[in-house]
């Protein structure tokens, strides 16, 4: 299940107001694609350093 994290949203907010616009070229649906599987990845970590710390203080 893939989290929506804020930060995701906005650039998926972002991406959609700019396909709006004629005068701004969208980013393309790969950058878009990347950008947004690196923030989830960079969330995994996250959560998965808490939890090791959490183990490590059991």
């Amino acid at each position: 299940m893939l989290s929506v994290t804020p930060e995701i949203s906005w650039k998926l907010q972002l991406y959609f107001i700019g396909l709006k616009r004629e005068d701004h070229a969208p980013a393309s649906a790969e950058s878009l694609r990347k950008e947004v599987m690196e923030d989830e990845l960079n969330t995994k970590e996250e959560l998965t350093k808490k939890h090791t710390r959490f183990i490590q203080e059991s």
